[in-house]
């Protein structure tokens, strides 16, 4: 896990947009996705739940943020 793969995940968090999100980081949106998915790989979980068209968080992770604040 990288501190990169860290800022990366949070700005798609934030966005719920690929594109958006990599703009943000002025990094191309192959480039977040690949960060996103090395991170997803090293923590062995699925972040985002992702199509084509759209991002999601998982529910589980919706919760935990509402637990929080």
């Amino acid at each position: 896990m990288e501190l990169r793969q860290l800022r990366c995940f949070i700005a798609v968090a934030d966005a719920l947009h690929f594109g958006h999100a990599a703009q943000q980081l002025d990094m191309l949106p192959s480039a977040l996705g690949r960060h996103i998915r090395l991170l997803e790989e090293s923590l062995n979980v699925r972040l985002f739940v992702r199509s084509t068209r759209s991002v999601a968080r998982p529910q589980a992770v919706g919760r935990r943020e509402e637990n929080r604040g």
